[in-house]
């Protein structure tokens, strides 16, 4: 009995010793702990804001339809007559900036600096909760 005793003692200090369940506890621990999440939900919104001011750099497109139908008010010239009539315009609107003064260049870096500082937050939180 105690040999059987012993080899079981062996068997589960050497499963929760290895380094898989160990890896295994801290992403659950990481997966799981609130201040991890919101960081990480920091970094994607400080991710999404680098996104919109690079696109500011690039020209910008819109493509407009119209289309108006209705009746003419009638005149004295032509009596109660009502003219149906019908109207359709297309067109495209293309914009770039040519001189913003630093402006996009300035939010560009601002984002892109507080997207550096939302990571190095993040990984702290982590560094701290594992270690």
């Amino acid at each position: 009995m105690k040999k059987f005793l012993f080899l079981f003692f062996l068997i589960t200090t050497n499963i929760f010793c290895s380094d898989r369940f160990l890896e295994t506890t801290l992403n659950v621990a990481l997966a799981r702990d609130k201040k991890i999440l919101a960081k990480k939900q920091e970094v994607e919104v400080a991710q999404k804001y680098v996104n919109v001011n690079l696109r500011n750099f690039f020209p910008s497109a819109i493509i407009q339809q119209r289309f108006t139908k209705g009746k003419a008010t009638p005149t004295e010239r032509y009596g109660e007559y009502l003219e149906e009539y019908q109207g359709q315009d297309f067109g495209l609107k293309v914009y770039q900036v040519i001189y913003d003064g630093g402006r996009l260049q300035a939010a560009y870096r601002y984002h892109e600096l507080n997207l550096e500082q939302a990571k190095l937050d993040h990984s702290r939180l982590k560094e701290d909760l594992i270690y």
